[in-house]
C-alpha cells in the first residue's frame, strides 16, 4: 500500500468538522452526499471542493445530530444563523503528518498471509518443495475434498475431488499471479469458504456404473463420481453423484437451489433430462417385463407380474385376430367386385404379352429410377376408380409442388391433359401447409429440416455449415391470416428486438412524451439461409420481415439462429453477407479489442468452447464493387481517378481496347481477342451492373492479355498499371469461385482447383501478396503530395471495398486451413463461401409470383414453405444476376412428407 492510500485510509475514519475518531461499525454519514448543502451554511465550510487525499469523506454522528437540530430550528424559525462551532482546517500531507500510522506493517507474501488466515480457519497447510499446500478432508476423511496450492512464484491452482477448476469463471477475477497477502486471503476465502455442489445422488439407477453420460451427438453432458453419502449418518460410507459437465462445483451464494442439498443451477436444470433417461427406462424395463420370453422361468416371476403377462398377451390376440378377419373380408369383397374370370387360353395369353412388353420397357428406359418410379405411380393412378384411395410417393409429391409453386395454371393444365395423373392441388396444398408461416424460428420447419436431410446420421464435417443473411425488397402492405388471427406485415425482429421496440415506447409514454406513431410496416425481408461446407445443404431457415435492420437487430436475428441450428446438429462456421455497411458494422460490433485500423474478421464461438466465428463479405458482391469503382474512373460518373506505380487506371482504356479489337478502322476486322465482351459489358445499365458474369469477364486474364498484346504492337506501355490490377482481381476471383471438382482441368486453369492441402500456395500469394499489393496502393495514394485528403482517397478502391476485401481473405485462409486439417476432408470448394445460394433463392420467390416479382410478408411466408417442401425440383431462372449452383439429381426419397393437421 503506498503512501497516499494509507493517508486516505486515515482519513476515512475521521470527522471532517470536528476531526474526531469514527466508529466505523455505526452508519457511516457521508458529507457530500445528503449535508453538504446544511453544512455550507450552517458552518460556512464549502463541502464540494473538498479532496479526496486532503479533506475526510465522513462525519461523526454528534456533528450530524448538531445539524439535524440546526435545520429543524431553522424549519420553525426560519433563521439560518451559523453554529457556534470552530472547524478544523485540514492540510496536505507531508511528511511529519500526524494523521497517517507512525509504523508500518511488514509485507507478507500471498503464501504467508494465506498460510495465517489459513491457521484461523482451521485449514491444513504445510509447505513441500517451496510451495504452500492447503487442503479439506471430506466428511469422513476418505477423500480430498478441497486443493489450494500456491507456488514460490505465487502461481496457483485450485483442484475440487480431483478436478482442477482455477479456470473457472468464479476465480476470473484473480489473475495467474497472486500480487500481495490479501489476495491470497481472498482467494483461500473462495475456495474454503463456499459450498460444494453434492450434484445429483438420487439416481443410481440411472448411472448404472458407468463414469460419463452422453448426449445424442455423442458429447459429454454429465460426469459420475464418488462423494461421501449426504444421506447416510455413517461418515464413511460413500455413494455415486453425476455432475453436468458445465457443473462449477463451487457454489455461488445465487446459484444453490432451494432443495435440501447444495446444488449448482446447471446441475439442478440437469435433473430434468436424468428424470427422463429414468422414466425411459422404466418404460422399456415394463415393456420387457409385459413381453413374454423363451429364456426366461416363469415361475420365477411373482404372481402380480405373471397376471399382467396373461393380460398383455390375450388383447395382442385379440387384436391379430380383430385385423386378420377384417382384411380376409376386405380381400374377399374386392375379389367379388372387381375380379374377372378367364380361362386357361386367355391365362397364357395375358402372360406372355405382358411378359414380352415388360421386357421391351426396360430396354428402352434402362434403368432410370426417377422415370420407373413415375410410370409405376401412372400405373397405380389408372388402376384405382377414386383418385383419393391412391397414396402418391413423396418424389412425385415434392415434383408436383415445384411446378405448382412456379406456375398454378400450368399444373392445372399438365393434369388436366390426357397424357399424366397428378396429384389433386388440394393434396399438395395439405403438404404445402404443414404449419403455419411464422417470422423468426418456427419449430415445426427445423423439424422438417432435420428429418429431411437426416441430420442425425450425417458424418461430423459434413455438419459444418454457413449462415447466409441478406434483405430481399417486398410490396408494403398488410394481410390478415385466417390461421393465427393476425395482421401480417409489421417488422418482425424476433422477441429480444420487438421487446426493446416496446420498452422504447413505454420510456416515451412515462416521460411525457407523445407517442402516436405507428408500428413499423415492413418494407424488405431478411432471409437466413444454411449452406453446407462439404454438402449439398442449402435451407432457408427463417425470415424477418424489417424496415432497414441494423446491426444491433441483426445481432438478435443471426445468433438464434445459430443456436437453433446447433440443436439440430449443424455446425456455424462463418457468417457470409455483402458489402453493405450494417453488415459490416455488425461485423465490427463482434470485437474483441478495439483498436485503430484493426480488421474484424472474427469473433469467439458462442456456442462452441474454444472455436471461432468467421466473418466472410460475399465475393462476388465485391468484384461487382470493383468492376463499378473501375467503371467510375474517368466516365460514368467520374468519381475515381485510379492511380498506380505513376500511371491512369481508367475505364476508357477498357472502351479504346474494345474498339481496337473490334477493328473498325481496318479493312479486315479478322479473328477478336474479347470475343465475350460486347458493348452491353461496357455501357451498363443499372440492371446490368447486377450480373456477375459481366463483372467477371471484364476483370479477366483475357482482358489484360488484350492489353499487352495492344501495347506489344503499338509500342506503348500506359496500361501496365491496368493489366496489373485487372489480373490481381482475375486470380482473386478463381481462388475465392472454386465451384466444382473438375473444372480446373476442361478449363486449364491452376488457380480454379479444389483446395485440398492446408498449405495451398493460393493462400500464401492471397496473404503475403494480394493483400500487401492493396496496401502499398492505398499508401501511395496517401502519399501523393499536392492534393486533398478526399483527392488521395479518390486516387485507390473504396476503404469500404478494401475492408470487405481483407476481412474476406484473413477469414477464408483460416477457416479453410482448420477445414482441411480435418483427415476426412478430401477437398474443399470456396464457392461455397458465398451467397449466390441465396440470390438464387430470391429469384424462385420472385419467380413463383409471375409478373408481379415482388411478394408481400404473408405472400413470402407461404412461398418459404413450397420451395422448403419442393427441395432440389425448384430450378431458379437463367437470366439472375447469378451463375445458377449446379444441383445434383433428388434423391427419390420415401420417406413420408408431413402434411397439415387436421382440425377438430
Amino acid at each position: 500500500m503506498s503512501v497516499m492510500d494509507r493517508h486516505k485510509q486515515a482519513l476515512f475514519g475521521l470527522c471532517r468538522f470536528c476531526s474526531n475518531d469514527i466508529d466505523m461499525k455505526s452508519t457511516i454519514y457521508k458529507v457530500k452526499s445528503k449535508f453538504g448543502r446544511d453544512a455550507k451554511v450552517a458552518f460556512c465550510i464549502d463541502t464540494s471542493t473538498d479532496e479526496s487525499c486532503i479533506h475526510p469523506p465522513n462525519m461523526c454522528t454528534a456533528c450530524r445530530l448538531k445539524l439535524k437540530h440546526w435545520r429543524d430550528l431553522k424549519n420553525l424559525k426560519k433563521d439560518a444563523t451559523p453554529i457556534p462551532m470552530e472547524v478544523v482546517q485540514w492540510n496536505p500531507h507531508s511528511d511529519g503528518c500526524g494523521i497517517c500510522p507512525t509504523t508500518v506493517e511488514p509485507t507478507k507474501t500471498p503464501a504467508e498471509g494465506a498460510r495465517e488466515a489459513a491457521s484461523q480457519l482451521g485449514i491444513v497447510s504445510w509447505e513441500e518443495c517451496g510451495a504452500t499446500i492447503f487442503i479439506k478432508w471430506s466428511r469422513g476423511g476418505m477423500l480430498i475434498e478441497r486443493h489450494l496450492v500456491i507456488n514460490k512464484d505465487s502461481s496457483w491452482a485450485v483442484t475440487v475431488y480431483g478436478t482442477n477448476i482455477s479456470s473457472r469463471s468464479i476465480f476470473a477475477t484473480f489473475p495467474a499471479t497472486l500480487c500481495n497477502a490479501a489476495q491470497a486471503c481472498s482467494l483461500l476465502t473462495e475456495v474454503f469458504g463456499r459450498e460444494l455442489c453434492v450434484g445429483n445422488t438420487d439416481f443410481q439407477d440411472v448411472i448404472k456404473g458407468r463414469s460419463v453420460l452422453k448426449g445424442v451427438h455423442g458429447e459429454v453432458v454429465g460426469i459420475v463420481s464418488q462423494v461421501p453419502d449426504p444421506t447416510s449418518d455413517d461418515v464413511t460410507a460413500m455413494c455415486c453423484t453425476i455432475r453436468r459437465a458445465e457443473c462449477e462445483l463451487l457454489l455461488n451464494a445465487s446459484s444453490t437451489s432451494s432443495n435440501t442439498f447444495s446444488r449448482c443451477a446447471a446441475c439442478q436444470q440437469y435433473r430434468t433430462t436424468l428424470f427422463s433417461s429414468r422414466t425411459k427406462q422404466a418404460k422399456i424395463l415394463n415393456t420387457d417385463n409385459l413381453q413374454s420370453s423363451s429364456c426366461r422361468n416363469d415361475y420365477l416371476q411373482m404372481n402380480n407380474l405373471l397376471g399382467q403377462k396373461m393380460q398383455s398377451a390375450q388383447k395382442e390376440r385379440r387384436n391379430f385376430a380383430a385385423q386378420t378377419k377384417t382384411m380376409k373380408e376386405q380381400i374377399q369383397s374386392m375379389l367379388q367386385k372387381e375380379s374377372i374370370e378367364i380361362d386357361s387360353e386367355q391365362d397364357e395369353l395375358l402372360k406372355t404379352v405382358l411378359s414380352e412388353h415388360e421386357n421391351e420397357m426396360k430396354q428402352e428406359i434402362g434403368t432410370n429410377d426417377a422415370f420407373n418410379l413415375l410410370l409405376d405411380e401412372q400405373k397405380k393412378a389408372l388402376s384405382v376408380k377414386d383418385g383419393r384411395q391412391n397414396r402418391w410417393h413423396p418424389a412425385i409429391i415434392r415434383f408436383c409442388i415445384a411446378i405448382f409453386q412456379k406456375s398454378s395454371s400450368t399444373y392445372k393444365l399438365i393434369r388436366n391433359s390426357p397424357f399424366l395423373k397428378l396429384p389433386h392441388p388440394s393434396t399438395l396444398k395439405k403438404y404445402m401447409h404443414f404449419t403455419t408461416p411464422q417470422a423468426g424460428i418456427n419449430p415445426d420447419v427445423l423439424e422438417f429440416i432435420s428429418n429431411d436431410w437426416d441430420i442425425e446420421n450425417m458424418p461430423d464435417f459434413k455438419r459444418n455449415v454457413t449462415l447466409i443473411f441478406d434483405e430481399m425488397k417486398i410490396r408494403s402492405g398488410l394481410a390478415y391470416s385466417k390461421g393465427t388471427g393476425k395482421l401480417i406485415g409489421y417488422t418482425d425482429l424476433g422477441p429480444i428486438s420487438n421487446e426493446l421496440d416496446n420498452f422504447q415506447k413505454r420510456l416515451k409514454q412515462q416521460a411525457g412524451e407523445e407517442t402516436t406513431e405507428e408500428p413499423n410496416i415492413a418494407t424488405q425481408v431478411l432471409v437466413l439461409m444454411a449452406r453446407g461446407i462439404f454438402s449439398p445443404m442449402r435451407i432457408p431457415v427463417a425470415y424477418y420481415p424489417t424496415k432497414n435492420a441494423n446491426s444491433h437487430e441483426l445481432y438478435h436475428c443471426v445468433w438464434p439462429t445459430v443456436k437453433a441450428l446447433g440443436f439440430l446438429g449443424l455446425t456455424v462456421r462463418a457468417f457470409v453477407a455483402d458489402g453493405a455497411s450494417w453488415n459490416r458494422k455488425f461485423f465490427a460490433n463482434h470485437a474483441l479489442s478495439k483498436r485503430p485500423g484493426q480488421i474484424i474478421y472474427y469473433t469467439k464461438h458462442r456456442y462452441l468452447r474454444d472455436a471461432r466465428m468467421y466473418f466472410i463479405c460475399d465475393v462476388p458482391h465485391l468484384i461487382k464493387t470493383t468492376r463499378n469503382i473501375f467503371e467510375n474512373s474517368g466516365w460514368n460518373l467520374k468519381s475515381r481517378n485510379l492511380h498506380y506505380k505513376k500511371q491512369d487506371i481508367k475505364w476508357t482504356q477498357l472502351l479504346d481496347l474494345w474498339k481496337w479489337d473490334r477493328g473498325e478502322d481496318r479493312t479486315c476486322p479478322g479473328f477478336r481477342m474479347l470475343n465475350k465482351v460486347g458493348e452491353a459489358h461496357l455501357y451498363l445499365t443499372p440492371s446490368l451492373r447486377m450480373r456477375v458474369s459481366m463483372a467477371a469477364q471484364v476483370l479477366s486474364t483475357t482482358v489484360a492479355n488484350c492489353f499487352a498484346l495492344q501495347a506489344q504492337l503499338k509500342g506503348t506501355h500506359g496500361t501496365d498499371s491496368t493489366q496489373h490490377f485487372i489480373r490481381m482481381f482475375d486470380r482473386f476471383f478463381d481462388s475465392l469461385n472454386v465451384r466444382t471438382k473438375y473444372q480446373w482441368i476442361r478449363n486449364d486453369k491452376p488457380a480454379i482447383k479444389p483446395y485440398t492441402d492446408a498449405n495451398d500456395e493460393r493462400f500464401t500469394w492471397l496473404l503475403q501478396e494480394f493483400l500487401p499489393w492493396l496496401d502499398d496502393w492505398e499508401q501511395e495514394a496517401l502519399q501523393t503530395p499536392n492534393l486533398t485528403l478526399q483527392q488521395k482517397k479518390r486516387l485507390c478502391l473504396s476503404d469500404q471495398t478494401l475492408e470487405g476485401i481483407r476481412i474476406t481473405v484473413m477469414s477464408f485462409v483460416e477457416l479453410s486451413q482448420e477445414l482441411l486439417q480435418n483427415p476426412k476432408v478430401d477437398y474443399l470448394l470456396s464457392d461455397k463461401l458465398n451467397q449466390d445460394v441465396l440470390e438464387e433463392y430470391f429469384s424462385l420467390v420472385r419467380g413463383a409470383l409471375g409478373p408481379n416479382s415482388n411478394p408481400t410478408a404473408k405472400e413470402l411466408g407461404d412461398i418459404h414453405l413450397n420451395l422448403l417442401v419442393a427441395g432440389s425440383n425448384a430450378v431458379a431462372s437463367t437470366k439472375g444476376n447469378c451463375q445458377n449452383q449446379k444441383r445434383t439429381a433428388a434423391p427419390l426419397d420415401a420417406t413420408p412428407l408431413p402434411k397439415k393437421k387436421k382440425t377438430r
